[in-house]
């Protein structure tokens, strides 16, 4: 019975910490999961743990873990993500770990075996000759990047 009652208040405490998280934008809940779970080295965020958490979000996604669909129910999946276990107390964010995190989210996309040959900056006013002539695969950041296969 009493292992009855706990289970229920887990249950409760897990419902509100949803509740509360669900309302943030997809982008927030990213970052501030990939801050709260990352490790700061010498007060500065360590960017393969933060890229590494990043992976790993985006990878059950794609599995569609515990039968999830979204980046909230991923997230927000009881007991998925530590920083979002009941009763767990977290420092405020700095603004460098949710720009880190946003960061290695975006970096958490390219492929490992990512092709590119050539990049350039994105604002540029007028593109390198050789950027209408070869593969665009996409912009990460400020740069746009291809692959010229030989």
């Amino acid at each position: 019975m009493l292992k009855l009652i706990a289970c229920l208040i887990l249950c409760l405490i897990l419902m509100a910490v949803t509740n509360v998280e669900a309302g943030m934008s997809e982008s927030k809940l990213i970052c501030e999961t990939i801050a709260r779970e990352g490790f700061m080295r010498a007060g500065k965020p360590y960017m393969d743990d933060y890229i590494a958490i990043a992976r790993t979000i985006r990878n059950r996604l794609l599995l569609k873990w515990d039968g999830e669909t979204t980046i909230h129910g991923i997230i927000l999946h009881p007991m998925a993500f530590s920083a979002w276990n009941p009763g767990v107390e977290m420092a405020e964010r700095t603004k460098e770990q949710l720009e880190a995190a946003s960061l290695a989210w975006e970096l958490s996309a390219i492929p490992a075996d990512f092709p590119a040959t050539h990049y350039h900056l994105a604002d540029m006013k007028e593109y390198p000759s050789w950027a209408g002539k070869i593969k665009y695969l996409c912009q990460v950041g400020k740069h746009k990047f291809y692959q010229e296969v030989r």
